[in-house]
C-alpha cells in the first residue's frame, strides 16, 4: 500500500505518476478545484495551467538553493525494541544538497497513512527534478492544454 497519484490532461492521458510523493499530493489538494466526485484529500481535483505553472516556479526556486557543497544531516531511520523493552532509535546520515527550509515553505511534505517520508532527503529533491522535466516538456508540447486532473489513492 502507499500513496499513488496521477496528473492527467483533459483527455485523461497520464502525464506523470507519483508513488509516495506526498508534497505533490498536498500541493494539488490545497490548490486544486474540487469536483462532485472529490473526496477530501483524495481527489479528483481540477488543476489549472496557472496552478501547474505556479508549481514549476516553486520547484525552480527550491532547486536554485543548491549548495556548493552538500551538507550531512542525520535523519531518523526507525527504531527497535530490545528484549528488555528498551527502545533503540536508529539514524542514518545523508547528504543534503538543497535548502530544506525553502522546500518546507514552498512545497511542504504531508504526513499520512502510507504517504511515505516527510524528510527532505535526496528522494524529495530528485522527485522535483523529475517532475520539472516531465511537466515542462508536456506543457511545451501541448501549449493549448489549460486544464488537468489530479487524482490519488492509497
Amino acid at each position: 500500500m502507499g500513496l499513488d497519484a496521477w496528473l492527467r490532461d483533459s483527455n485523461d492521458n497520464e502525464i506523470i505518476y507519483w508513488r509516495k510523493e506526498n508534497h505533490f499530493h498536498r500541493f494539488f489538494c490545497e490548490n486544486g478545484e474540487s469536483t462532485p466526485e472529490t473526496t477530501e484529500w483524495t481527489g479528483p481535483y481540477i488543476i489549472s495551467r496557472n496552478t501547474i505553472e505556479d508549481l514549476l516556479k516553486r520547484i525552480d526556486t527550491i532547486l536554485a538553493t543548491k549548495f556548493d557543497k552538500p551538507i550531512t544531516k542525520r535523519f531518523s531511520n526507525g527504531y527497535s525494541i530490545k528484549a528488555d523493552g528498551k527502545r533503540i532509535d536508529h539514524f542514518i546520515d545523508l547528504a543534503v544538497e538543497y535548502d530544506e527550509e525553502v522546500a518546507d515553505t514552498l512545497l511542504p511534505t504531508q504526513s499520512g497513512f502510507f504517504f511515505g517520508s516527510t524528510e527532505y532527503t535526496s528522494w524529495y529533491f530528485q522527485s522535483l527534478l523529475e517532475a520539472k522535466d516531465v511537466i515542462e516538456n508536456y506543457l511545451k508540447n501541448h501549449p493549448n492544454e489549460n486544464q488537468f486532473i489530479y487524482d490519488s489513492s492509497w
